[in-house]
């Protein structure tokens, strides 16, 4: 079975399933952590934490900002880092990373890891000082803006890619991650109402998990994925997406990539375990 053979009612079928998931999934406000209320109060924080969150664990890379914050002995801006230099940036994140690897992450990795992102940050700060006068709010004073929009302005940064890019302009629209909720906070009190419009144009990031949960799902699953198997499923899913939540395509992200994290995993997934079994799953129906 595949996706030729499922034919447009079955797809529906799934379709319909996956949106009902979609929507009775929780999403709560994550501000329950210093980290997470340093990335809400500091305009630069998350832009930092995002860069960084590169190959290392999430919770990671969004620690490094306030631990910077408290080697650099200042309030964290674009100055302060630029001031700093690379360097110095390079030294402060080996120090905080000499524990945290990943033990998957081999060492030349984390040598590629320490040379791009530091070069990262220094050229976005750099960014931000000459085209938005140092403060990362005034990418967005305009107030309204569409998905598509966004996504070209985050495109700008150094150290974000295009799945990132998509993933802040999702966060964005909910408006419960601490950057989304501190920017419209910061841009509110200067008589800003920020919002996204035309949400129904909004793109799902796909990473290999998604990638991974869509070809399960339809039944064509080979095993391991290759980053070419993303640029190759990349329309199917965004128009699975446009069809499970025509309103909110980028809304079904969250629940396809939790489950390929946790459950769906490339070899002795958890099928018995995972939410999306019954969909139905043309994999977990043949295991």
């Amino acid at each position: 079975m595949g996706l030729k053979e499922l034919g447009i009612d079955e797809i529906r079928k799934r379709a319909k399933r996956l949106r009902e998931k979609v929507y009775s999934r929780e999403k709560t406000i994550r501000l329950e952590s210093e980290k997470d209320r340093f990335c809400k109060e500091n305009a630069i924080a998350p832009i930092i934490a995002t860069i960084c969150d590169q190959w290392i664990n999430a919770d990671d890379a969004f620690e490094f900002p306030l631990w910077l914050s408290k080697q650099l002995e200042g309030d964290l801006s674009a100055e302060l880092i630029m001031d700093a230099g690379e360097e110095k940036i390079r030294h402060l994140l080996e120090v905080f990373m000499a524990d945290r690897w990943p033990s998957s992450m081999e060492k030349e990795r984390r040598g590629e890891y320490l040379k791009s992102v530091p070069e990262w940050i220094i050229k976005t700060c750099k960014k931000i000082i000459e085209r938005f006068d140092g403060n990362p709010d005034n990418m967005f004073k305009k107030g309204s803006y569409t998905p598509s929009e966004l996504y070209f302005i985050l495109r700008g940064l150094d150290g974000i890619a295009q799945k990132k890019a998509s993933m802040i302009v999702r966060d964005f629209i909910e408006g419960i991650t601490p950057w989304a909720i501190g920017l419209r906070e910061r841009l509110k009190r200067e008589g800003i109402d920020f919002k996204v419009e035309g949400v129904e144009h909004s793109s799902v990031p796909v990473d290999t998990h998604v990638v991974r949960v869509f070809c399960r799902i339809v039944g064509e699953d080979s095993g391991a994925l290759k980053d070419e198997d993303i640029l190759k499923y990349y329309p199917d899913i965004q128009y699975f997406a446009k069809m499970t939540c025509p309103e909110f395509p980028a809304n079904v992200d969250g629940l396809l990539w939790e489950v390929g994290r946790k459950y769906c995993r490339a070899y002795r997934p958890n099928c018995r375990e995972c939410p999306l079994r019954d969909l139905p799953c043309e994999y977990a129906k043949r295991l």
